[in-house]
């Protein structure tokens, strides 16, 4: 590690995700990406970077979710939730409507063992505090299947 260097650099946090091996994941708010770091700390890898197509994030991205090796990432300008393995590779974008898109967002529900997020809703949360779900039906996200 070199004091200065990008790779340890941020401009604004707006989220971080940690994995059961120690591992983590931080969003950079202004280099629009998130960087990847192993338990003790060291730079693995960067994932995404500033645009709009797949990959590739047009606002902050706001990590939302975690589960084993899959990171759920909101990117509110192009209204997407994307999904990415802990190794980079890319699984899946969903596009929202523009009526789900509240001011602020948050996310609610539990991470269970079968590498899968389960009744993740994405919920405005109110000036005051107060959350609210969106949408008649929970939002779900599966995290990529299979072994590694």
């Amino acid at each position: 590690m070199t004091p200065g260097s990008p790779e340890y650099s941020f401009s604004r946090i707006p989220g971080l995700a940690v994995t059961r091996d120690g591992s983590f994941v931080v969003s950079d708010a202004l280099a629009q990406e998130l960087r990847v770091y192993d338990a003790t700390g060291t730079y693995v890898r960067t994932i995404g970077q500033r645009g709009e197509g797949p990959g590739e994030f047009a606002s902050a991205p706001a990590i939302v979710g975690l589960a084993g090796d899959t990171v759920f990432v909101f990117d509110r300008r192009s209204r997407r939730v994307t999904s990415f393995l802990m190794s980079g590779d890319l699984i899946e974008m969903t596009t929202l409507r523009s009526d789900d898109i509240g001011r602020r967002w948050g996310h609610m529900g539990r991470v269970d063992g079968i590498r899968r997020v389960r009744r993740v809703r994405l919920a405005r949360v109110q000036p005051r505090g107060r959350a609210s779900r969106h949408g008649p039906h929970p939002t779900r996200y599966a995290a990529a299947r299979g072994p590694r």
